[in-house]
C-alpha cells in the first residue's frame, strides 16, 4: 500500500552553510573565531527540518552535489523526513556567514549555484511527477540555479491545479514574479519581496495592507507577509489579520521565514483556522531565531512564545 506523505518541500539551489562567530569584525585584519558551525541549508531543506521537528510527515526534494547527498540524507532521516534529492555532478554551493556578537549583526558571502544540465532537469521533472501522486502539498522554496527556467515554479503550480495539490510559493526575483502569474494557493513572502512584485517601495503597515489586497485580487488564496518588528500580516480575501510576537534575544534570523512556511503548512493541513495558523507559524518562526541551525527550534521555547503571541483582525 502506498503511504500518502503530507508535503513536498522543493529546494533547487541548496547550500552548505558555514557560520563563523567573532566578537567583532576587524576589516583587513586577523579575526579570531569564537565559534564555527556547518549546516546543510536551503529554504526547502530548512522548512522540511521544521516539519520534522513538528512530527509532520514530509518529503524534501531537489538537487544537490553528489558528494553531499549522504550527509543531507542523514540530517533529514534523523528527524523522520524522507529525502528525494537527486545527486548531480559538481559541488553544492557554500554560504559563509560572519556573526558579530558585539552588534548582533552578520555579513554573508554566497557562492553561485551549480549549473544544472538538461538531463538532470529531466530527471527532476520525472521524480516530481511521481512524488506528487502521493502528496497533498508542494512548497516551492528559494532561488533557481542556472540551467532551470525561471518559470519552473510557475509550471509546477499549473501542473498541480488539476489534481488539487496545494501549492505554497516562497521565493524572490523573477521566479516569484512568474510564480505569481500562475496563482499559487499560498504566497509567503516578506515586505521587500512584496515591493518587488508591485514594483514600488513599501515601508509601513498601511502600505503593506493596501499592497496585499491588490495582490490577492489576482486570485491567490492566502497571502502572508512578514514585516520584521511590525509582525506579520495575513489575508485570505475575506479578513486581514496582524500577528505580533514577543521580543526575544535573537541568535540567528536565518531560516525564520522557512520555519513560518512550515508552520503554515502544518497548521492548514491540520485544519486550523487562518488566524490560528498565522499565530502558530509566527511563534514558530520566532522560536527558530533562538537556534543557530536554520529550521530548528525548542518545543518549550515555542510554547512560551505562543502564549505571548497575539493575533488581531484588521478592519478593512
Amino acid at each position: 500500500m502506498t503511504i500518502s506523505i503530507n508535503s513536498v518541500t522543493l529546494t533547487l539551489n541548496p547550500t552548505i552553510d558555514h557560520i563563523l562567530t567573532v566578537d567583532s569584525v576587524s576589516l583587513y585584519n586577523k579575526n579570531i573565531l569564537t565559534g564555527k558551525q556547518i549546516f546543510y541549508g536551503g529554504k526547502g531543506i530548512n522548512a522540511a527540518f521544521t516539519l520534522g521537528k513538528l512530527g509532520i510527515p514530509a518529503t524534501a526534494a531537489g538537487l544537490i552535489g553528489a558528494q553531499d547527498i549522504a550527509g543531507l540524507e542523514r540530517k533529514l532521516s534523523a528527524i523522520g523526513i524522507h529525502s528525494a534529492f537527486l545527486p548531480i555532478d559538481g559541488s553544492t554551493r557554500s554560504t559563509y556567514k560572519i556573526m558579530e556578537t558585539a552588534t548582533n549583526r552578520d555579513t554573508e558571502f554566497n557562492q553561485a549555484g551549480i549549473r544544472v544540465p538538461k538531463k538532470d532537469l529531466e530527471k527532476l521533472e520525472s521524480s516530481l511527477n511521481k512524488l506528487l501522486n502521493t502528496h497533498k502539498w508542494l512548497a516551492l522554496c528559494g532561488s533557481i540555479p542556472t540551467g532551470i527556467p525561471e518559470g519552473f515554479y510557475a509550471s509546477l503550480i499549473e501542473m498541480c491545479k488539476p489534481s488539487g495539490i496545494i501549492t505554497c510559493l516562497d521565493t524572490s526575483g523573477e521566479p516569484l514574479i512568474q510564480g505569481i502569474r500562475a496563482v499559487p494557493d499560498i504566497l509567503r513572502i516578506n515586505r521587500s519581496e512584496l515591493g518587488e512584485i508591485l514594483t514600488r517601495e513599501i515601508t509601513n503597515t498601511p502600505e503593506t495592507i493596501s499592497a496585499i489586497r491588490t495582490l490577492q485580487e489576482t486570485g491567490i488564496g492566502k497571502v502572508v507577509v512578514s514585516m520584521g518588528a511590525e509582525g506579520t500580516l495575513g489575508y485570505n480575501g475575506e479578513k486581514m489579520w496582524q500577528v505580533r510576537v514577543p521580543q526575544v534575544e535573537i541568535l540567528s534570523l536565518t531560516g525564520a521565514g522557512d520555519s513560518m512556511t512550515a508552520g503554515l503548512i502544518a497548521s492548514f493541513s491540520q485544519g486550523k483556522s487562518f488566524a490560528d495558523s498565522l499565530r502558530f507559524s509566527s511563534a514558530l518562526a520566532t522560536a527558530s531565531t533562538l537556534k543557530m541551525e536554520p529550521g530548528d527550534f525548542d518545543h518549550d521555547n515555542l510554547e512560551d512564545i505562543l502564549r505571548k503571541t497575539t493575533v488581531q483582525e484588521i478592519a478593512l
